[in-house]
């Protein structure tokens, strides 16, 4: 083997050895970090900053601001809705305002609305029903009325009457516009648009430094306050919406300190035209769909899910699982399928299900079969109830499904017969107990590693063997001819030459040939 060939065969090798000691580190940096405790994401509420809310106002007897609010998630060059006319008084004698909001791409906020006893500068309540209205800069400071602090335009209106809020832009100005449908009083004010053509949905946040496009009930109050107004409905008027985020607040206008904040953990889609979200926080509830949003609801205590059973069973045989549904409401309500999910199988048992809607308490049970190849232990069922308001508005909540859990044994060996044999068997392999939540990257690495390895390993191997097999074939160079001497001359000349170079005589003939010896011999005399 030539010199040249094993520099080539120690340089691949130095090559595969570097490479497989990269591929090592990466599988032990994947191995370390898999192994690793990893956080979950946090499912809170969005966070916003209090600071610098905007609708603050100097009443310093009623400091504190009560908010129930709807973020828009997509842009429009228009906003229109109507709004129901209620009367209605806190417990210090002021009244809501109901108010459109839009913030403008030029970074501008402006607010019309409808309020009752609205409270005036020294914190009086005004007579009754009055038009509101208001703009703020990109900075955050109220510029319209020029003195700040929020308008108010009289309108004649009547409690119960459907009135219309409208923001439009109209040349070089934004419209703001308040109209009532039964007296058609009107009134309406004007405020330059800056250069704006749009009010800007916000997909990622509730609100951009207090500001946001959507629809807000507002009422202050002399004390911190966690009650609720009465319903109040926007009713949107020749758009849809995609999506909105749903969220209330409350905070002391005199020094911004917040009482209390909370906000649905992301965009609530409106995408069904039947059903009515809900949202409920610290004694206030509102609900949207695709055409309304609803403030003032009565915070709806959902109902409540336990169970039990047998302490004990075997395999194979028999396990009844008693389910108690508590209604604090006494509202109707039907459950729309129950499913127990257990380390061994998950059983869809929504025949058990009682058929007719459920005004009070009840109580009813569910059976499953335990499969003969469980192995003995403790085992949690899991009861899954997914259910529904039924009456009227209700029927239009989506509530979260009900779940309880409930701890079975399963002692002694499999019983072969089947008591049961109509009882399906469970619907899906066992669920995985797990409930760590993994990193996307550490699921990618754990995914394609394995496979990465292998492919480098039969590339390497195949790479190893066609070096092997090249060096197999390749001609290994015969031993080197001795040179030879000219008889007629005694130059040295190589074996394989028919002439002398030197004397050009013929070196086919054997006597004239005869191999250079170490040093060289005189020629013979004549």
């Amino acid at each position: 083997m030539s010199a040249e060939t094993i520099r080539r065969i120690c340089s691949f090798k130095g090559t595969l050895v570097c490479s497989m000691m990269i591929f090592i580190a990466i599988s032990a940096v994947a191995v370390s970090l898999s192994s690793a405790a990893v956080s979950p994401l946090p499912n809170g509420a969005p966070t916003f900053n209090p600071q610098g809310l905007p609708l603050a106002r100097a009443y310093p007897s009623l400091a504190y601001d009560e908010h129930a609010r709807a973020t828009f998630t997509q842009d429009f060059s228009s906003l229109a809705f109507h709004v129901s006319a209620v009367a209605q008084t806190g417990p210090d004698g002021v009244g809501p305002a109901y108010l459109l909001n839009g913030l403008t791409n030029a970074g501008y906020w402006y607010q019309v609305g409808l309020s009752w006893k609205w409270p005036s500068t020294n914190s009086v309540p005004l007579p009754g029903f009055d038009m509101n209205y208001e703009v703020f800069n990109q900075y955050g400071f109220s510029v319209f009325p020029a003195n700040g602090g929020g308008g108010i335009a009289p309108i004649q209106v009547n409690a119960g009457d459907l009135v219309l809020l409208t923001l439009n832009f109209t040349g070089t100005d934004v419209l703001m516009q308040t109209t009532d449908w039964n007296t058609t009083s009107s009134t309406a004010e004007y405020y330059p648009s800056y250069g704006a053509s749009r009010f800007v949905g916000l997909p990622n946040a509730v609100a951009s430094n207090g500001f946001f496009t959507g629809l807000m009930t507002e009422e202050y109050h002399s004390t911190p306050y966690e009650g609720n107004v009465q319903p109040v409905v926007y009713q949107e008027n020749n758009f849809n919406r995609s999506s909105a985020w749903l969220w209330v607040d409350e905070f002391n206008a005199n020094n911004f300190q917040p009482v209390f904040s909370d906000a649905t953990t992301s965009p609530i889609s409106t995408d069904n035209a039947s059903l009515l979200q809900y949202f409920s926080f610290h004694g206030m509830a509102e609900a949207i769909s695709v055409r309304e949003f609803i403030t003032g609801l009565l915070p709806i205590q959902p109902p409540l899910l336990r169970t039990s059973t047998s302490s004990t069973s075997h395999p194979g045989e028999q396990v009844t699982i008693t389910l108690n549904l508590q209604n604090p409401n006494n509202l109707a309500i039907r459950v729309k399928s129950l499913i127990i999910s257990t380390q061994f199988g998950v059983f869809d048992v929504s025949s058990s299900v009682p058929s007719s809607p459920m005004t009070s308490n009840s109580t009813f049970t569910a059976s499953i079969i335990v499969p003969t190849s469980v192995l003995n232990g403790n085992y949690t069922l899991t009861s899954i109830a997914d259910w529904q308001f039924v009456p009227q508005l209700m029927e239009r909540i989506g509530p979260d499904p009900l779940q309880a859990n409930t701890t079975i044994t399963i002692d002694g060996t499999a019983n072969p017969a089947n008591p049961h044999p109509s009882t399906p068997p469970p619907s899906t392999p066992p669920p995985s107990t797990a409930t760590t939540t993994l990193n996307p990257l550490l699921t990618l690495l754990r995914t394609v590693l394995p496979l990465a390895l292998l492919a480098f390993a039969i590339v390497a191997a195949l790479v190893v063997a066609l070096v092997l097999r090249k060096q197999r074939t390749r001609p290994i160079p015969g031993p080197f001819l001795t040179p030879i001497a000219c008889k007629a001359c005694g130059n040295a000349v190589a074996q394989t030459m028919l002439f002398c170079p030197n004397c050009g005589s013929s070196l086919t003939s054997p006597p004239d040939l005869e191999s250079v010896s170490s040093s060289p011999q005189p020629p013979s005399p004549p």
